[in-house]
């Protein structure tokens, strides 16, 4: 809360522009805190004067790793991809930061994925990057504030 700018802006409908706003629309919702974490904990890029996080966008478009933000997900380091949903199946890849695009149907606790040279496997819920949001930040008065949050497309 106190890193929060006083014009923070938000794309998230119900959220709108503003600290006060914001806080209002996030008072009791414990997961998207932890969500904030989990963007803050992956890192940011510098575009101007104003930091963005996660950076991970940037980075693998700028590689042309084959990250497209609107259908790409990313599995965390050390994450397994399997055969099927189960702790025991084949190994298909082990993550190094793999770039996955996520299919429609998949078990509880798994999430079905498509690897970028078109293999098919699964990897647990938890060893996905967060990805739904992207924060920016800017200095103000010699120290850094969170600016804004889009969210989803």
């Amino acid at each position: 809360m106190q890193i929060l700018a006083d014009d923070f802006w938000s794309g998230r409908g119900d959220t709108g522009v503003g600290r006060d706003r914001f806080v209002a629309a996030w008072a009791g919702k414990e997961g998207d805190w932890n969500e904030l974490g989990a963007i803050l904990d992956l890192g940011c890029v510098m575009r101007g004067k104003s930091a963005w996080s996660p950076s991970f966008g940037d980075q693998l478009y700028d590689q042309r790793k084959g990250y497209e933000s609107l259908t790409s997900s990313l599995a965390l380091p050390g994450a397994v991809v399997r055969s099927r949903p189960k702790d025991r199946a084949p190994v298909i890849a082990r993550s190094n930061w793999l770039v996955l695009t996520e299919l429609e149907e998949s078990e509880p606790g798994w999430v079905g994925v498509t690897l970028t040279d078109g293999r098919k496997g699964f990897v647990k819920d938890a060893m996905m990057a967060a990805t739904g949001m992207t924060l920016s930040f800017r200095k103000s008065n010699g120290r850094w504030v969170m600016t804004g949050m889009t969210s989803g497309d």
